[in-house]
């Protein structure tokens, strides 16, 4: 076997070099330990010669330091690659040109062509990369989002991709507590309000006292003291919000119970398709697992996505994702947002152009 001698230059040097060592040769590897010490399990021999140890300690060393002079966690990176091990196993390469078409159709847009492929490689979920040949080179291509790595290696898209998916899954922020402690701005409002009328089912009033809410079939009160305390001082400050910012609160209130009596859940494939062709855009990569979409009045939408057993939304504003753990907060950023969306139908142009480049790396 030869010896691995790649250099460090960018993150995912790093994480070919540990899938190297986790992936090919099959070892429990740690950052920190020194490639003399490990031995094989069963003959006791060192599992390293000494000339591999040396070329192998200078790649390590070469990633602590990149890793610290970019201000990345070489633990982490290394921990990634059990996740993207997970990753490799849900792949499959896909041929067949009517399974190729069936693809794009469920996961893609119907009007994805596949025609110059010579095949898909898919991950689980709607993750794909596209396999080309020009003049008899191989060339692999991933669409995320705006930019699209190509790469006549198919383990270095697989890279990008599994990176892609991770930053996915941010350590985001899930807020508990279902209503705002304060009114503060617009969107603690709405979120109050939202509260009461999808959590608590509660024909609200804005000058009513919460007090006086019983339950309809029980006769007992909706709420209980101290939450009539705190959700009378919160409507009082939203009313003297509302008068020093020039708001409507009633009908600021009406606009948001409509907006939630509006929102549908969509789970089957072909209606989310036909979401993305009619509202969004027809070439947005459809994230990693997604399970659904919600839609709300004006095809506003947010997408539901569950990877690695972790379930999460996000959506869209201005072309810039926003994710949350939390449907709440990215339903209220949505409400106050609408305007901000990205809604046009962009061209499909862009995976011409893309395989247009491809064609001029013939020449």
């Amino acid at each position: 076997m030869s010896i691995y001698v790649q250099k460090i230059e960018q993150r995912s040097d790093v994480t070919w070099f540990f899938i190297y060592l986790r992936y090919h040769l099959k070892l429990n590897f740690n950052p920190d330990d020194k490639f003399e010490d490990y031995v094989n399990y069963e003959t006791k021999d060192p599992s390293f010669t000494l000339e591999e140890c040396a070329a192998y300690e200078k790649v390590m060393d070469d990633c602590h330091l990149w890793c610290q002079n970019h201000d990345q966690d070489i633990y982490r990176i290394a921990l990634e690659i059990d996740q993207f091990l997970e990753f490799l196993e849900g792949h499959k390469k896909i041929s067949d040109k009517r399974e190729m078409e069936k693809f794009a159709n469920e996961f893609i847009d119907e009007n994805y062509g596949v025609d110059e492929m010579v095949a898909l490689h898919t991950y689980g979920g709607c993750n794909w990369i596209e396999e080309y040949t020009y003049d008899g080179v191989t060339m692999f291509l991933c669409i995320i989002e705006n930019t699209s790595p190509f790469s006549d290696t198919l383990r270095d898209v697989e890279i990008v991709l599994f990176d892609w998916m991770e930053k996915l899954v941010p350590h985001v922020r899930q807020e508990k507590q279902p209503y705002p402690s304060a009114i503060t701005r617009k969107t603690d409002i709405i979120g109050f309000f939202a509260y009461l009328h999808q959590d608590r089912s509660v024909a609200y009033h804005p000058d009513d006292s919460f007090g006086g809410y019983i339950n309809g079939e029980s006769r007992e009160p909706t709420f209980t003291k101290k939450e009539c305390r705190l959700f009378d001082k919160l409507m009082w400050d939203a009313h003297k919000w509302c008068q020093t910012h020039k708001e409507d609160i009633y009908e600021l209130g009406m606009d948001i119970n409509a907006y939630f009596d509006g929102h549908v859940r969509l789970i089957d494939r072909k209606k989310i398709n036909d979401h993305y062709r009619d509202f969004i855009n027809p070439t947005r990569r459809k994230s990693a697992d997604l399970v659904a979409l919600h839609v709300y009045p004006g095809g506003y939408w947010i997408e539901e996505i569950k990877c690695y057993g972790e379930q999460y939304y996000q959506t869209a504003f201005d072309g810039v994702d926003s994710v949350n753990m939390n449907l709440r907060e990215l339903e209220v950023d949505l409400f106050n947002n609408r305007k901000l969306l990205v809604l046009r139908k962009q061209s499909r142009g862009m995976c011409r152009f893309i395989r247009a480049i491809l064609r001029l790396r013939e020449r």
